[in-house]
């Protein structure tokens, strides 16, 4: 019988840090598309071409 090594055990997959990757990108989106659409408001509505939108912080830029 031979024992199984560290590398043979292991599943094979994503990795912890690529799942935390992916959370926080979710998490930015989410955060960025909300403050997008509660913000809007404060530079005059979507039609008002003299806003732009900062992607860090997020925000929209009057």
């Amino acid at each position: 019988m031979s024992k199984k090594t560290f590398r043979q055990g292991r599943r094979k997959g994503h990795s912890p840090v690529a799942f935390l990757v992916i959370a926080l990108v979710v998490a930015y989106a989410l955060i960025s598309g909300a403050s997008a659409v509660l913000t809007v408001s404060d530079c005059g509505g979507w039609s008002n071409p003299q806003k732009e939108w900062t992607f860090f912080p997020p925000a929209w830029e009057c």
